[in-house]
Order: structure tokens, then sequence, then C-alpha cells
């Protein structure tokens, strides 16, 4: 038999290899030769160089039952063909028009550790209402592998624009007025909004109250609405013109002169009626007429006119022709034919005589006719008395 003190060396077996960085790798095969048994070497001594790989020259030392060592020497040659680990946050939704920003992702790499680098590869807006806007991430770690992961969020509009009208006003009617413009804003779509009238109604009578709706639409056609009411009253009155006062001659065919009417809220619905008529005075008369507008708000205005009735012109007294009478029993005068335009009968009838003496005798009558107006006028019959027993010649 051989003894243990003639045992060879043990054995260990170094094979250069390749392994992947971040794995475990395997210690050289060993070899007791005279305990016949397996060895566990232990790594004397390492020397790294190189970088991505990494060479990395390893001596093994393996000691035998009897206190003998061997040793041996290899390169592990450490690759890194293993992407960095890129993790982005999960997608999200967010309001349009609120402060909002993409969640920075995590790397990690198991072989270089913190030695990568996140950079932002490209963001791409996709859509409309709503918008999908995709960030792109890339890390590379420090042998130069990459990997890359996205995160997209989500921007949606639910919120209506806002549309703001004008106050309410009072105008007077028939005045030039229009309705404010309303104000829109959108924290969205800004100034891509569009603005139109849903409707302009008008309700009541004195006053009229005169509604418009706008509407607003947003570049999601999310939209909203507002109103402006116009109150119209009128509080002023129509106006109503009469012609100037004018002065006719008595007997004379007249009338009042219609007078004019405007009003500048209700145009032509007005209602013109005569309120009164007055007549004053004699010699001249004052003929007043009164009229009396009332416009659709029922307001009324009012104006005259008088026609003052003159009288110039003298009654009409026409006398008989002269006569001749045989006697003194026989002398009368004949009534005068009176007539006057004004004053129709109403007139006062005076007369004086005068006589011239003797043979014949002669007697002029002067009849004097006063009209109601104090204006007179005189015709004259003369009438002969011829003292004769023959008798008168017609």
């Amino acid at each position: 038999l051989t003894t243990l003190s003639n045992c060879a060396l043990a054995t260990i077996n170094c094979t250069n290899l390749t392994v992947q960085c971040g794995s475990q790798e395997s210690p050289p095969y060993a070899w007791d030769n005279c305990c016949n048994l397996a060895l566990t070497p232990v790594l004397a001594w390492s020397q790294t160089n190189g970088y991505c790989p990494w060479l990395i020259t390893e001596t093994w030392l393996a000691t035998d039952c009897q206190g003998q060592t061997n040793s041996c020497t290899r390169v592990v040659t450490i690759v890194d063909t293993n992407p960095p680990a890129l993790t982005c946050a999960t997608n999200k939704t967010v309001q349009c028009g609120t402060v909002w920003s993409f969640d920075p992702p995590t790397a990690s790499d198991v072989c270089c550790g913190t030695n990568v680098t996140v950079t932002i590869v490209s963001t791409v807006t996709n859509g409309y209402c709503p918008w999908l806007i995709t960030r792109t991430w890339k890390a590379t770690d420090c042998c130069s592998n990459t990997a890359t992961c996205n995160q997209t969020v989500t921007v949606v509009d639910t919120n209506p624009p806002v549309l703001t009208c004008a106050t309410n006003k009072t105008i007077q009617c028939g005045s030039v007025w229009s309705f404010d413009s309303p104000t829109a804003s959108d924290t969205c779509c800004g100034t891509n909004v569009t603005v139109t009238i849903l409707s302009t109604v008008t309700n009541g009578s004195c006053p009229w109250n005169i509604t418009r709706t706008w509407v607003v639409t947003n570049c999601c056609n999310l939209s909203n609405a507002c109103s402006q009411t116009v109150t119209v009253v009128d509080t002023t009155p129509p106006v109503l013109t009469c012609a100037g006062n004018k002065t006719v001659q008595c007997g004379l065919a007249w009338s009042f002169d219609s007078p004019t009417a405007s009003d500048a809220c209700c145009g032509t619905n007005v209602t013109v009626t005569i309120l009164s008529t007055v007549t004053n005075g004699s010699c001249p008369w004052n003929n007043t007429r009164t009229w009396v507008v009332t416009n659709c708000c029922s307001l009324s205005n009012a104006c005259s006119q008088t026609v003052t009735i003159v009288d110039t012109i003298p009654p009409t007294v026409s006398c008989s022709g002269n006569k001749t009478v045989n006697s003194l029993a026989a002398l009368s005068f004949d009534l005068p034919t009176i007539s006057d335009s004004c004053c129709g009968t109403n007139y006062t009838l005076s007369f004086y005589d005068r006589s011239n003496s003797p043979c014949p005798l002669t007697v002029m009558r002067t009849w004097v006719v006063t009209n109601c107006c104090s204006l007179s006028n005189a015709c004259s019959q003369t009438v002969t008395v011829v003292l004769t027993n023959t008798p008168p010649a017609d």
C-alpha cells in the first residue's frame, strides 16, 4: 500500500470563464489525491482589469488532507448584457387647466448600481378632448445597456367654459340701445371658444322686458349660458302739435285744423281724441278746441287751437224805393230789407226823419240797422205828399 506521505499533491483545475454581471461564479475544481475527496479551494488573490467587460485574474489555492497545497490561476470575464430596470409610474388622468407633471421613473441596475443615467426620449400628444400625453424615458447603465418605459397622462375637460353676461339695465323707449356682449373664458381651451346668440325674447308691454341669452361652447363641446335683460320703459308722453291759432271772417265756412301726433316709443300706435270745444267772448268769438293724444303706454299730452271769429262786414240794409202819396193820412214808410251774414236777425233797427215843406211835403226816413257786433248800415226812403184832388201818380 502507498503511504499517505507518498501521496501526490492535490489536483486543482482552473478554467477561464465568462459570467453575467451580478451572477455567482463557481470556484475551480479541486481533488484531494491522498484522501480521495473533493476539496473547497480558497481564493488567494485577485486583480480586476478593464471595464465592461471586467477581466478578473484569480489565483485559487487547494490544500489536501496532508497539508500539501496546490494552486491555479484563471481569468473570469464579467459581462453585462442585461438592461437596467426602469419603472415608470402608472398612467393617470388629470383635469385640464390644473397644474400637473409627469412622475419621474425609478431606475436600478444589478451590475452598475446607481450608476444609471435616465433621460427623456420624447413627449408626444395624441388625441383631442381628451388629450393623451405620453412621455418616454430611457435608462442607460454603465455598460451602455438601455431600457425604456412610458407614462401616459390623460388630460380631460369636464368643466364647462365660463360665460359672464353684463348686468340687466333699464333704458328709455325710443333711445338707441344695444345688448352688452358677454365675456367668455375657459381654463382648458383658452380663447378657443365660440359664443352664439341662443334666443332674444320680448315679454310684457309698458315696460317691455327683452331678454337675450348667449351660449358659449369650448373646444371640447362643453357649453354654458347666461342672459341679459333690458327693460324698456316709456316715461315720455307723446308729442301732439296743434296748428297755430287763426282768425276767420264771421259767416265764412271754417273748421279746426287736425293736430299731428308722434311718439318715439309707440310710433303710430297713438289715439287722438277731442277733449273739449269751448266758445268764449262775443265779437270776436274765441272758439278753442283741445285735443288729447294717448300712446300705447297710456301716457298722454294735449294741445289747443283757437279760432277767432271776427265781423268786419256791416249788415246789409235795402230800403224800398221813394213814393208819392196824396194825403198826410197816407203817409207811411216801408220797412227795409235787412240781412247779416254773421248776426242773422240779431240786429237793432232805428230810423230818423227829415222833411221839407211846404208843398209838396217831402219826408225822407233814414233807416239805421246795427248788428250784434255794433256794425251799422243805413238806407233812406223819401215819401212826397201831394195835396190835390188828383190821385197821386204811381
